[in-house]
């Protein structure tokens, strides 16, 4: 009877380390860098690189959680708390553009269907190869310049339109 509820009690524990848990994302402790890179026809890709704090969750999944080895991806929440700012110049006689992006929200494209797992190294970093996500938010743009204020001039987009990206 000991040996049975001894067996029992681990198939619990092992069925609870295997449940998904939600994170909270802690804004003064965590931040995104975004790159964006333009590469019009007949000039050089530019890049620029803007940095925001976030808020948010992730649903993951340890395959023990005093120790992970891997972690599966079960669904993210990301919000971007700042108006990420780029510019891209291609000099005096060409000009440039510049870009924002406001209210940026990144979330995870296939809730429910779990990507994963991946395996976690021994200092707690690990790498999901794709993880498909959708982003919406409002961008705008403005060119300058001899040549990109005329060809590019000044507009809105909503980032919801670039649909599912990786």
């Amino acid at each position: 009877m000991l040996r049975t509820a001894t067996l029992i009690a681990a198939s619990l524990a092992l069925q609870a380390m295997a449940q998904p848990t939600d994170l909270i994302v802690q804004p003064r402790q965590s931040n995104v860098s975004a790159q964006l890179c333009l590469t019009p026809p007949g000039l050089s890709t530019e890049c620029d690189v803007s940095t925001s704090s976030i808020t948010g969750m992730l649903t993951v999944e340890l395959d023990t959680y005093d120790a992970a080895t891997a972690i599966t991806l079960h669904d993210f929440l990301l919000a971007f708390s700042s108006t990420l700012n780029y510019n891209m110049d291609w000099g005096f006689f060409i000009g440039g553009v510049d870009i924002q992006l406001a209210d940026v929200v990144v979330s995870y494209a296939t809730p429910g269907t779990p990507t994963g797992p991946v395996v976690v190294d021994g200092v707690g970093d690990f790498e999901f190869p794709l993880v498909l996500a959708l982003i919406s938010g409002t961008g705008s743009y403005q060119g300058y310049g001899p040549v990109m204020g005329g060809l590019v001039g000044s507009g809105t987009f909503n980032l919801a339109d670039f649909g599912v990206v990786d």
